[in-house]
């Protein structure tokens, strides 16, 4: 283990970034592993307690300006939890100020109250300050439109802060925008009625409202387009198969949202061959759009092999509870067969839910925009060496992304790399050798891992890796590994001993004076294997989502350590 102590700096970026305090990022909802717990993030207090407390705003306010962290509720609950530790008043509203600064809706204020309110019940002046301050500050149309979409998150409402918070304002419009969700419309026509600039306002709400309510397909659509809407949960429910009004809603969603949700358009019998939704959704794709939208190839893919098995797979515990119950009401049909009782046929609970999708003019945009977001990944200009195991189980799942193989996550990755940086070297793991591989940048996945595949392979063991760049004097920025986990985690000991591979490590940084050169190990499909040992500038992921992109961008420029 490691005998350095990360500074009380080091340990808050981590957390930003990976939300941890260790160097380990965790693919997928960081609230499933129980990340936003105050003793999941002590350095909190620690910087608070110490002769500098600010250090912890002014590392917020950097770290929010490079527009990185994979998590924003990361950097909100540093945030909400030091607001219930604070005790200084002035200091207190210097972090009030902060959030001001960093949230970026309505919602990441409701964040803040969901973290702030499992610590400390009371709100006090300064919170009640901030609110007021966030509503009553806002362009008066912009908050309109805010409200409109959304009405509250995480048990909280607009209407619930703007109580406690007591407000006034002199703007008439602002006045109308409070009145509508204090009271409802009837109130802020009264308000807003004899001024002209409050028309446009009293129209927004008006027209929700009318939307909220309406049975008839036609006028929904018109009201849509009225209104912009870019959330299906802004129409009624008995509307959300409608292909009329999904087709009135994709083309303000964000290329991300619509690539995500397209199984679920597949599903709705939208995307018929040759349908003007399909080619709709096709013209939306194109590479323009992609290119604008500044998506990453991994989301891309990702969403590609969603698409391609028909939506993502369900979660092993649902699917054996929907066993159980379809195994229960199976039975009770048989115990009812030889009674007078007519027969009870069983409950469909269909456990494989998730059916192989075809429709080749959808995956064939879907390759084509993969193969377009090459062109939007940010080179960090580092020199990086890459080893990658090449194994029968790297063709098992990804943690997070199931439908993505360990082998071609490692293998979208080592594309991203080569089309966006000038200095790549690609080697496979093969025992206590390692076997390099050359790869045309322009290369397909297919050809890739054909390549990649013919390389002389074996055991994935990491010590080789770094004596070969000692020995060779080779420089190096980033050192990355894409292991599967689970096999390397089953090698003898003395094969997967991590102190010796970070000790090689550092004699190769002392060797070629390059004390910053960083190291990423990728375990596509274990949580439990881990290389980090806390020391700097050596970083563990675990599995593959779309938002380990801005982690390696981030770590590999020195952001966080």
């Amino acid at each position: 283990m490691s005998t350095i102590t990360p500074t009380m700096e080091v340990r808050l970026k981590r957390f930003l970034y990976t939300s941890r305090e260790d160097p380990i990022y965790v693919t997928g909802d960081a609230c499933y592993h129980k990340a936003y717990l105050p003793g999941k993030v002590k350095v909190v207090e620690e910087i608070l307690q110490s002769d500098n407390p600010k250090l912890l705003l002014n590392i917020v306010q950097i770290v929010n300006s490079e527009n990185l962290i994979p998590r924003r509720d990361a950097i909100i609950f540093v945030l909400a939890i030091a607001a219930t530790i604070a005790t200084d008043n002035d200091f207190k509203h210097e972090i009030y100020t902060t959030v001001l600064n960093v949230v970026k809706s309505s919602k990441e204020i409701f964040t803040f109250l969901k973290y702030y309110s499992h610590q400390q019940r009371s709100f006090n002046s300064s919170l009640n300050k901030m609110i007021r301050s966030y509503y009553y500050r806002k362009d008066p149309m912009e908050l309109a439109v805010e409200v409109t979409k959304s009405n509250g998150a995480h048990g909280w409402t607009h209407k619930d802060v703007l109580k406690l918070c007591h407000g006034k304002s002199n703007c008439i419009r602002t006045q109308t925008v409070v009145s509508y969700i204090l009271h409802g419309l009837t109130k802020a026509k009264s308000v807003g009625e004899e001024n002209a600039l409050a028309t446009p306002v009293i129209t927004l709400f008006s027209n929700t409202l009318e939307l909220k309510r309406c049975e008839n397909e036609k006028r929904v659509v018109e009201l849509m387009r009225k209104l912009r809407c870019d959330n299906i949960n802004q129409v009624p429910s008995f509307f959300h198969k409608s292909q009329l009004v999904w087709e009135t809603l994709i083309p303000h969603v964000s290329i991300s949202e619509l690539i995500k949700i397209l199984p679920r358009l597949y599903k709705c019998g939208f995307l018929k061959a040759n349908s003007s939704f399909q080619n709709k959704v096709i013209e939306l794709l194109k590479a323009d759009a992609i290119k604008a939208s500044g998506i990453y190839p991994l989301e891309v893919f990702i969403a590609l092999k969603n698409f391609e098995k028909g939506g993502k797979p369900m979660d092993p515990k649902q699917k054996l509870y929907l066993e159980g119950i379809a195994k229960t009401d199976s039975d009770t049909s048989k115990e009812c067969e030889g009674a007078a009782a007519p027969k009870i046929e069983p409950t469909v609970h269909e456990p494989n839910l998730v059916q192989p999708i075809k429709c080749p003019p959808i995956m064939t945009v879907l390759h084509k925009a993969l193969h377009t977001s090459y062109q939007n990944i940010t080179s960090t200009g580092r020199r990086i060496f890459i080893g990658i195991e090449v194994s029968k189980e790297m063709d098992t799942p990804c943690l997070t992304s199931k439908n993505v193989t360990c082998f071609d996550a490692a293998t979208v990755l080592i594309l991203s790399f080569l089309r966006s940086e000038r200095d790549v070297t690609i080697a496979v793991f093969n025992g206590m050798k390692i076997s390099f591989v050359s790869i045309d940048k322009y290369s397909s996945i297919a050809q890739a891992q054909a390549a990649l595949r013919k390389a002389p392979s074996g055991t994935a063991i990491l010590t080789p890796f770094f004596e070969w760049a000692v020995t060779n004097k080779k420089q190096v920025d980033v050192f990355i590994n894409f292991l599967q986990g689970q096999s390397f985690a089953s090698l003898p000991r003395q094969n997967r001993d991590k102190a010796r591979a970070l000790k090689v490590l550092d004699t190769y940084r002392k060797q070629m004076a390059l004390p910053h050169t960083k190291l990423i190990s990728f375990f596509l499909n274990s949580t439990r294997t881990t290389l980090a040992d806390g020391s700097s500038n050596v970083l563990d992921i675990c599995g593959i989502d779309k938002d380990v992109c801005n982690v390696i961008e981030a770590f590999s420029k020195g952001l966080f350590y």
